[in-house]
This record gives C-alpha cells, sequence and structure tokens, in this order.
C-alpha cells in the first residue's frame, strides 16, 4: 500500500499517531499539554529586502512530530506528482512543473533522471524572455490558516481524509498566538513548506491556465510568481503600467485572490530585455547567472568570514 492509501485509510488520532511512529498518548500530550503558542521559540532575522522576519521554531517534541508529517506529506506529494507526470507523459514529451520552492529532487517512473527543484529550475523557465513580470505575495505561510488546512485535507480529491484526521493534521501545522486569532502555518516549522506547496498547488493551477491563455510561461518559488513571454506587447490583463508603476490586471488578480492569497503591490516589476531581468535573485537575460552584486557581496561575506571567523 502506497503512502497515500495509507494516510487515507487513517480514521482516527490512533491511527494518525502510528503512522507517524508516536503512540496516542504521546501525540495527545504533545498537542494538548499546555497551550500551542506556549511550544515555539520566538526570534526574528533581518529580511534581506529590509525590516524583520518573524521566526516561530517548535520545540522538540513539537519538531519530531511535525517532521515526521513533512516525510509523510512529501511522499503523499510526490505520488500524486509521479501520476501526473506519468499522465502527461503519455500525452506529450515536454514535462512541466510551476512550483520550485521548498521540494527534493522527483524521481519518477518513466524518467532516466529525477527532476531537481531550486532557484535555478525556477529562473530557467524564464531565460532570453523580452518580458518578465515578477510578483510577491503578502504573508505567504499566514494566509494559510487552520481552517484552509482542514478544508484541503478532507476536500481535496487526492487526499480526501476524515474531517477529525484532517483537523489532527491542522493542529500539528498551525501556530495560534491567541484565542481569538485563527491559527496559521509558522515560518520556522519544518511542516510548513510541504503544506504550503500542496495548497500552492490550487494557485498554480489557475494561473497556469491563464498563462496558456495569453501564451505566458509561469512559475512559483515560495510566495514569488514570475510570468514571461517574447509576444510584442504583455497582455494587460495579467499587468499593466499605472503612473509609472506596474500593477497586477484583473484577471491575474481574480486568480491570486480566488486561491486566497494577497499581491504585495509594493513588489510588482516588470522587466524588459533592455534592463536586467531578475527570477529569484538570478539574471536571466541571456542564460542563468548570478548578479555582480550578489557576487561581490557573497565574496565580501566569504573573505570576512575567512579573516574573522564570522560575517555580518
Amino acid at each position: 500500500m502506497n503512502k497515500l492509501s495509507n494516510l487515507r485509510s487513517c480514521s482516527d488520532r490512533k491511527g494518525l499517531a502510528s503512522l507517524l511512529g508516536f503512540s496516542e498518548k504521546q501525540l495527545t500530550n504533545i498537542l494538548y499539554s499546555s497551550n500551542i503558542n506556549e511550544k515555539y521559540y520566538k526570534f526574528s532575522i533581518p529580511k534581506k529586502s529590509g525590516g524583520d522576519r518573524r521566526i516561530l521554531a517548535p520545540h522538540a517534541s513539537l519538531k519530531l512530530l511535525q517532521s515526521n508529517m513533512a516525510i509523510l506529506l512529501s511522499q503523499c506529494h510526490d505520488e500524486i506528482e509521479n501520476e501526473r507526470v506519468t499522465k502527461t507523459a503519455q500525452q506529450s514529451s515536454i514535462l512541466s512543473f510551476s512550483s520550485h520552492g521548498f521540494r527534493k529532487a522527483l524521481k519518477t517512473d518513466n524518467s532516466l533522471e529525477p527532476f531537481s527543484f531550486n532557484i535555478y529550475s525556477n529562473a530557467k523557465k524564464h531565460i532570453n524572455k523580452k518580458y518578465v513580470l515578477n510578483i510577491d505575495i503578502v504573508d505567504f505561510f499566514e494566509s494559510i490558516t487552520f481552517s484552509r488546512i482542514v478544508g484541503y485535507f478532507h476536500k481535496n480529491r487526492h487526499f480526501l481524509l476524515d474531517i477529525d484526521v484532517a483537523i489532527l493534521i491542522a493542529q500539528i501545522a498551525t501556530y495560534r498566538p491567541s484565542i481569538s486569532v485563527e491559527g496559521y502555518l509558522p515560518q520556522g516549522s519544518p511542516l510548513s513548506p510541504i503544506i504550503s506547496n500542496l495548497i500552492g498547488s490550487i494557485l498554480d493551477a489557475r494561473i497556469l491556465r491563464l498563462s496558456q491563455r495569453y501564451k505566458l510561461d509561469y512559475s512559483r518559488y515560495a510566495d514569488d510568481i514570475t510570468l514571461s513571454t517574447n509576444m510584442k506587447s504583455f497582455p494587460t490583463e495579467i499587468a499593466y503600467l499605472k503612473n509609472d508603476e506596474w500593477v497586477v490586471g484583473s484577471k491575474l488578480k481574480k486568480a491570486i485572490e480566488g486561491s486566497r492569497f494577497t499581491v504585495n503591490k509594493k513588489k510588482t516589476r516588470l522587466y524588459t530585455r533592455n534592463k536586467r531581468q531578475e527570477v529569484t535573485s538570478l539574471t536571466v537575460n541571456k542564460k542563468v547567472n548570478i548578479s555582480k552584486k550578489y557576487y561581490r557581496y557573497t565574496r565580501s561575506m566569504v573573505n570576512e568570514y575567512c579573516k574573522t571567523g564570522s560575517y555580518s
């Protein structure tokens, strides 16, 4: 029996606990012995763009539970993708993946080499394009709430889990700062990436349909969305220029908001061929490369580390 079938066969706390390598008593103790907000270390790290990023790192027992859940869901995701790739390969020799973040290499039944996912594979789709559009999603993890997770695992056609099991997964996955706030995926949990990819696949499907309609190439790396094309002009339904700023068009906005995400209006950028085009911090004008600025910054950090044993 495959991993997805094993998960779907669970109907209660005892069954899920066993599948994750815990007893029912251990699972109960981890989740309910104290408030969930007391089970995380809280600290901040500086963002590359300025400001701070809040990290919520789970305590050891919860981290182990989340890690085991993440492994199981990743295996389920691989099975789902393998089925999709096999079906696609029967119809076309061209295989495409939209999501490139938080993923290990995927070995499929009909491929000789595994597919690798990283910032390079994400950027590679957009080499030598006339237009490259970058969009950022606001509070990507925090947008994926307790109720969304329950609904996904209970109703998604690949999972169709028992409602009690779906609720348990959401309890394992989410952080709840107070009783008046709905729980959400925390940055710092080993389980957040795979759940965000599973739920993010709904967004991918909607934007992929749009990209095919308007002859665009699409990829997503976590909360970074990229669309590119060699068409004579960029479709205004996807993005348009307003008061010297690029704004997300009505069709793309509907797809994103319909997937219950929000566009970061301050980070919508469109690069033309005569400027440096960047995708996940890599330049893509003629080939995938790092920018001189990034190279100099990295070299300075290496030099500082070699001289002092640390870097800032």
